[in-house]
């Protein structure tokens, strides 16, 4: 069941195995909130998580984008990829 996030109402709340079109909207509402604080964003669904990848230049940025993704997704994160540089 699919239900509206408050903090971005064009993404809804993924419950389920994500289509490419789901995990294409997460990340761009991802990045949107993240204001390019984290380069070359990509979000992927993996072994029945979410797997966030990139560059960040802190640990903060990095954290943010999890944090950002878990309000989007009833989804594990599997994995934060995202490199701090």
């Amino acid at each position: 069941m699919a239900t509206a996030i408050a903090c971005d109402p064009e993404v809804t709340m993924i419950d389920e195995t994500p289509t490419p079109e789901d995990i294409a909207k997460l990340e761009a509402a991802v990045g949107r909130r993240l204001g390019g604080q984290v380069r070359m964003l990509e979000i992927s669904f993996e072994n029945g998580g979410i797997v966030l990848r990139g560059v960040s230049l802190t640990y903060y940025a990095k954290q943010l984008a999890q944090h950002y993704a878990m309000e989007s997704t009833d989804l594990a994160i599997r994995t934060n990829d995202i490199e701090v540089k």
